[in-house]
């Protein structure tokens, strides 16, 4: 808004759940004159505005060394030594305030195009990503819940990928009865990482977890400790409470992270004999250098994302064959839903 000198008055920010970037507020506070009153707005879902609120009033104090509150109920303060103020208005105080001024013109037509506002700003809210309470990760708005879940266990595993630390190549999203989930491979072991409702019902610790299966049975107990493991089979994936997505997102990778070191840490002098179905006879097993190489039974060497085809296929029975304790035959695999079958 510009008063009649076309000087800005009045900014208008609108949020749903993305994050604030770094110019947010501050860089828009400089924008506002100081030669009269002036206010910043950002416009918020009633949820966002409570947790949004505090983190503009920090960084208003970290830039300007102090603000003035000038009214509590409405969140509005003005910063320090100056004459620009900074607020928060909710999408419903908003429209309703609009509704009721309309219906006092009595202009009708308004009216109309308010409700589809309104109706615009819920949907817009209802498929945002929003942070998760403390208490209610399970709660009421669970099939909301449940859709974020399932977002951070895919990107956290692309983003695994992207790092080179995680792998997909020949595994699959397998739900299981107490959740999402999918096979991946951390630190060179297959693992299943999603959803475990019951876990987290009986520990309160999160709803993210990973199925070590195998893999951690012989790290220390110092590492399992560390990774807030309970037993030697299941890991739980720290979820940040309270905070936007991308937040969430960060510390879900840095938690399966700590997980693929401790699994590759764990695994480094692992050569383990397999059983083939068709012969009888023990798989000669692979032997995997202190640096990472892999030695394969016909002496040839590779390196892991560096290995031919029938490498790595021989790479992945191996390892899966191990951790579900199957013969290493390639139609058992399918069965299981470890490889992919027949298209």
């Amino acid at each position: 808004g510009f008063d009649e000198s076309r000087s800005e008055r009045v900014l208008v920010e609108v949020k749903f759940w993305a994050r604030l970037t770094s110019n947010q507020p501050n860089g828009y506070l400089e924008r506002l004159p100081d030669d009269g009153p002036a206010v910043l707005i950002f416009l918020a879902p009633e949820d966002r505005a409570h947790s949004l609120w505090p983190e503009l009033r920090n960084r208003v104090e970290q830039k300007y060394e102090g603000w003035t509150e000038v009214d509590s109920e409405r969140k509005c303060i003005r910063v320090k030594d100056t004459q620009r103020h900074l607020m928060i208005v909710s999408w419903g105080s908003l429209l309703d305030s609009m509704t009721a001024r309309s219906r006092d013109s009595g202009e009708s037509g308004i009216e109309t195009e308010i409700r589809q506002l309104r109706s615009l700003a819920r949907y817009a809210d209802a498929g945002a990503m929003k942070p998760v309470r403390y208490g209610d990760e399970l709660g009421a708005d669970s099939e909301r819940q449940q859709r974020t879940y399932k977002r951070l266990i895919d990107a956290g595993t692309e983003r695994g990928i992207e790092q080179g630390w995680a792998s997909r190549k020949g595994l699959r999203a397998t739900p299981r009865s107490y959740g999402y989930g999918r096979y991946i491979k951390l630190g060179g072991g297959i693992v299943w990482f999603g959803v475990n409702v019951n876990r987290f019902e009986e520990t309160r610790d999160t709803p993210l977890w990973v199925d070590s299966r195998s893999h951690l049975q012989e790290a220390t107990s110092q590492a399992r400790h560390e990774l807030g493991m309970r037993d030697i089979r299941w890991v739980p994936v720290e979820l940040k409470r309270d905070a936007e997505y991308p937040e969430m997102l960060d510390r879900v990778v840095d938690s399966l992270k700590r997980i693929a070191d401790v699994i590759y840490e764990t695994r480094l002098p692992s050569s383990r004999e397999h059983q083939d179905s068709a012969h009888g006879e023990p798989l000669t097993p692979m032997t995997t250098l202190p640096d990472g190489t892999i030695v394969f039974p016909d002496g040839t060497k590779g390196e892991r994302g560096h290995l031919t085809e029938a490498q790595q296929r021989m790479v992945e029975i191996q390892e899966a064959a191990h951790l579900f304790g199957t013969t290493g035959d390639d139609s058992e695999l399918v069965r299981l839903g470890i490889l992919p079958g027949p298209e």
